[in-house]
């Protein structure tokens, strides 16, 4: 979380950042913390527990502001995120693409600039795979 909310770009960037506020330590609970830790984190750690913790915060959000919305419109569009090297060579198994990795598909609603659901896949699945799952609202348009 606090990589995310510091806006780190990498694992040296995030320790030394962190490592920056010691006095703030004791009141998370916590001490320093060692870039060969959390890139062993990052290895062995199933990544939809972020989906879904990712989900939820969108669903509430989405919520909130669904009743502000008169011509609902979303967009529906598809990122890779390419993973490659040591540590990673499970992606090439799971990829039949150019891009070994994952896919994040993303339905984002442009008026409120709000995602509103988001999915972690293998990076061959397709957006129309993903669309066909979607819960489609009455009066909305998919794009």
């Amino acid at each position: 979380m606090y990589a995310q909310l510091s806006g780190c770009r990498s694992l040296r960037e995030l320790e030394v950042s962190y490592n920056s506020h010691s006095a703030h330590h004791y009141h998370l609970g916590c001490g320093p913390i060692k870039r060969s830790t959390l890139s062993d984190a990052n290895r062995q750690r199933d990544a939809g527990v972020f989906e879904s913790f990712c989900q939820q915060l969108m669903g509430r959000a989405h919520r909130r502001v669904r009743n502000e919305i008169k011509d609902l419109l979303y967009l529906l569009d598809s990122t890779p995120i390419c993973l490659r090297g040591r540590g990673y060579e499970w992606t090439q198994a799971r990829s039949m693409s150019r891009i070994p990795g994952l896919k994040i598909h993303l339905l984002y609603s442009p008026d409120k600039q709000l995602p509103c659901d988001a999915r972690i896949t293998a990076s061959t699945q397709n957006d129309i795979e993903y669309g066909r799952n979607v819960e489609i609202e009455k009066g909305a348009k998919y794009v």
